[in-house]
């Protein structure tokens, strides 16, 4: 190949661009090759050409040329070289999905070397819209939509969406909250998954926000095989090495990039792909530890709390039991938190059937105890718990806000003495985790209560005073 042959011949120049979609963006995008590409854009072009690939998940740092080669460049591509008639692409919001199409509508009106070998592409009374580009010329459509919108049947006339490209559909407001994620990602299976056909190919470009965001789910499904699709990641440093020399060619270039963003958190989290917990955040991550199977200790009894709540109505807090095991290990007390949790809106009756049908679950005979705050409402139900032969211990949050228990009970988890079940998506485990952010925190108080009631009032041959100096 002759970079003369391009230049003069017209023919030889799109028989090229059609076959190899990095030979067309080379030739017809190459106003963005300002540094010599990496091994990552090799890979994400070769993604775009494999129609045996139905699912793509991408992940790469901030300014890869990523968005640039899967949601600009291809589109085209697929639709003049390899016949493609419609394609879809969803952003977070509007303002993001009309700037996608601003950049895919000025490569059609402004790039004279692309119009020249394939067009013309716009029509006196073709419908180009802020949302929709139609090219008459080959039957085929570019939609653009954000996260929300109703996209659910689409089609340019009879054809579903045969490409659907997910740009960064979720920021880091979007994956504060549990319900916001679920919501996505609920969003993502029933709607965005069915709009398309069995050959549909889907592209989703996104960042580690959070580590139970939209692309660490897929990506966590995907190496569990739980679907066919192939994951991608793209950190700007891997094993200390930079992974794209041409732009970053020197560590002082990197510093120099590094000072400019001025920002720690949004240098790991988007250039580095590190998953960065809130400056605020009570328990990190790592700090939670997991079980597999409860030891044998000494004296082990299990262990209820209930954070009561009374109403059934929309805005009301829900009722929270949490259950585990504690044991006694090298004389020091071990909470193993059980895989069940209650977290529901009832009333007070079922709340006692629903007690006693928990507390009949657990073990430890006479030893076992439950932990009830007693506070406001709640106050004065010990009577009626006794009637039904639930004996409780009654706790009182006193002056301590929620806040504060968590912090005691943070103690607990950093140092291993509370451990959790091993199990993916625990609300219990994200009530911790994203304290202050989530909506719904109602487990925490349960949680607090059990955790510090049975390690602070353990009763094998425990001395508070001197043992507790491991925390």
């Amino acid at each position: 190949m002759k970079i003369s042959d391009i230049i003069t011949d017209k023919d030889y120049r799109r028989t090229l661009a059609i076959q190899n979609h990095q030979a067309f963006f080379a030739i017809y995008f190459s106003g963005y090759l300002q540094y010599r590409s990496a091994k990552l854009h090799k890979d994400l072009f070769k993604v775009t050409e494999r129609d045996d690939l139905k699912m793509t998940v991408i992940v790469a740092f901030r300014g890869s040329g990523k968005s640039t080669i899967v949601t600009t460049s291809y589109p085209i591509w697929a639709i003049l070289a390899k016949g493609a008639k419609f394609v879809m692409i969803i952003t977070q919001n509007q303002s993001q999905a009309k700037f996608v199409l601003g950049n895919i509508k000025s490569q059609f009106e402004n790039n004279p070397l692309l119009k020249a070998d394939f067009g013309p592409f716009q029509d006196v009374n073709a419908e180009w819209t802020s949302n929709s580009i139609y090219l008459k010329k080959y039957n085929a459509k570019i939609t653009v939509a954000s996260v929300g919108e109703s996209i659910r049947g689409i089609r340019h006339n009879e054809t579903r969406p045969q490409i659907i490209v997910c740009d960064d559909v979720e920021d880091t407001l979007s994956t504060k909250s549990r319900e916001s994620r679920q919501k996505t990602y609920k969003w993502f299976k029933s709607e965005v998954l069915p709009l398309g056909d069995l050959k549909t190919k889907h592209l989703i470009i996104g960042n580690m926000l959070h580590r139970d965001c939209l692309v660490m789910k897929l990506k966590r499904q995907i190496e569990k095989q739980e679907f066919k699709a192939k994951y991608l990641e793209y950190p700007l440093i891997k094993n200390g090495r930079i992974m794209w020399l041409g732009k970053y060619s020197s560590r002082k270039i990197l510093e120099e990039e590094k000072a400019k963003i001025d920002d720690p958190i949004i240098w790991k989290r988007e250039y580095l792909l590190e998953i960065v917990a809130d400056e605020d955040q009570i328990v990190q991550p790592d700090s939670i530890k997991y079980y597999s199977d409860i030891p044998e200790g000494r004296c082990p009894f299990d262990v209820m709390a209930v954070d009561m709540a009374f109403t059934e109505n929309a805005k009301s807090d829900r009722t929270a039991i949490v259950t585990a095991t504690v044991t006694s290990l090298n004389d020091k007390p071990y909470v193993y938190i059980h895989y069940e949790y209650v977290n529901s809106k009832m009333l007070p009756t079922e709340t006692v059937d629903v007690i006693k049908s928990v507390y009949k679950t657990l073990h430890g005979g006479s030893s076992r105890k439950i932990y009830v705050e007693t506070n406001g409402v709640q106050k004065g139900y010990k009577s009626f718990f006794e009637q039904e032969g639930l004996y409780i211990t009654e706790v009182s949050p006193g002056n301590m806000s929620k806040r504060e228990k968590l912090a005691m009970a943070s103690r607990f988890i950093r140092n291993g003495h509370v451990l959790f079940p091993q199990r993916e998506g625990s609300e219990l485990v994200e009530q911790i985790l994203n304290f202050g952010i989530e909506n719904n925190d109602d487990l925490l108080d349960a949680f607090c209560y059990l955790v510090n009631e049975s390690i602070l009032n353990y009763r094998v041959p425990f001395n508070v005073e001197t043992d507790l100096a491991f925390v």
